[in-house]
């Protein structure tokens, strides 16, 4: 069984199973109360490791959960977030064995990246302010610097003091997130 057709088959055994008044809240529009900004990395489903529901969490996802202000997506989804759905609150959550952190950290040590590699370029501007702080890091360093220099790239972008935002760390191997 391909894994299209695995996770079909799991949808429709979800879809038996779900509370039917959950679909139909959802049906009728969204209420999320918090922007997540997360990884695409399949081991960070935030409907997971928050156990939310239809319509509770808006999000955005990418590789190393990056803001960057030249990003139309993400200022897009930001945009929407606070201007039509009226959120308060945005978390920018990475996580533990990341591996966009494992690739910045290999460039940062003269590991042979591909400079024309999407990811490479993706990463650039975070691999830049890493190396102008002139100091080597461990991985666990390089991954809290990432939440605080994004977390500082989202606040300046969104530039309004009543919208809270908070830099978060999933941790892979016991399932909990802390703020830092």
């Amino acid at each position: 069984m391909s894994g299209i057709t695995k996770l079909l088959t799991k949808n429709q055994q979800w879809s038996k199973q779900v509370n039917p008044d959950v679909l139909k809240k959802a049906s009728e529009g969204q209420w999320p109360s918090v922007l997540w900004i997360g990884c695409s990395d399949s081991r960070c489903s935030e409907a997971s490791i928050l156990e939310s529901e239809l319509g509770e969490v808006f999000t955005h996802r990418n590789i190393a959960n990056q803001f960057n202000k030249n990003d139309f997506n993400a200022k897009s989804v930001v945009d929407y977030a606070i201007n039509h759905l009226n959120i308060k609150e945005v978390a920018l959550c990475g996580h533990t064995s990341c591996g966009g952190m494992a690739a910045s950290k290999a460039v940062l040590e003269g590991g042979q990246a591909d400079p024309n590699s999407p990811i490479t370029q993706w990463l650039s501007p975070f691999i830049t302010h890493c190396s102008q702080l002139k100091k080597e890091m461990s991985i666990e360093e390089i991954t809290l610097e990432n939440i605080n220099y994004n977390k500082k790239n989202l606040v300046e972008y969104i530039n309004n003091e009543k919208i809270i935002v908070k830099g978060l760390l999933f941790n892979i191997k016991s399932g909990e997130i802390q703020e830092i």
